[in-house]
């Protein structure tokens, strides 16, 4: 086996020799008795299978010290008048609107007879079926 064939089954099985096929892992075995670079591989392998092992480490107290470090931003205050005259505006427009449109100031648009406007958008988005495919 060469150091390439090796680093490609470290690669593909992982560091844990019990896990490869046993032609590979004989091979291996007798590989790692007299090859230097690839006992170190094979080291490095598992300090890596070791660490994606490890639980996560807690971070809450960073989490904690993160949040506290930032700064609390202002809440800019509603002035109360504001929202009482706005609510105000609202209610007053709506009682127009039910008042103007109960005594028939106001035009149905739907019963409307239809102008040139309403029947050049009436061809613009429902065309007719004499123009062919």
């Amino acid at each position: 086996m060469t150091d390439d064939e090796f680093m490609v089954l470290l690669d593909r099985h992982g560091a844990d020799l019990a896990l490869w096929p046993d032609p590979d892992r004989r091979a291996a075995a007798a590989m790692l008795k007299h090859a230097a670079e690839a006992r170190r591989q094979l080291r490095l392998a598992e300090q890596v299978a070791a660490l994606i092992a490890a639980p996560p480490p807690d971070t809450t107290r960073l989490q904690r010290s993160i949040l506290a470090a930032l700064p609390v931003p202002a809440v800019a205050a509603v002035p109360r008048g504001l929202v009482a005259s706005a609510g105000a505006t609202l209610m007053a427009s709506l009682a127009a609107g039910l008042m103007l449109g109960w005594l028939g100031l106001v035009n149905d648009p739907l019963s409307a007879p239809p102008d040139d406007l309403d029947q050049t958008i009436a061809i613009a988005f429902f065309v007719d079926e004499s123009y062919g495919s």
